[in-house]
């Protein structure tokens, strides 16, 4: 990832073929960064640094798993 660029949407898929939300349930993401229930990212990263989250992905019968997700996050060169 580059410092001031948009981050990729997550993705999940329910095999029941029905909607998922995703949730930070644990870390943090960069500065100036969240995660909406769709799974895309708003704003843009504003500072440098390594980061961990946990994501939570669940269907809408409630079954969920969690990922976790790394973000080195550089300056653009």
């Amino acid at each position: 990832m580059i410092l001031g660029q948009a981050l990729t949407p997550l993705t999940g898929n329910d095999p029941e073929a029905g909607p998922v939300t995703f949730k930070l349930v644990r870390g943090q993401l960069p500065p100036g960064v969240s995660l909406s229930s769709n799974g895309s990212f708003t704003g843009l990263p504003t500072v440098a640094g390594d980061f961990m989250a946990t994501v939570s992905v669940c269907d809408v019968l409630g079954a969920c798993v969690d990922r976790v997700i790394c973000c080195a996050q550089g300056a653009p060169t």
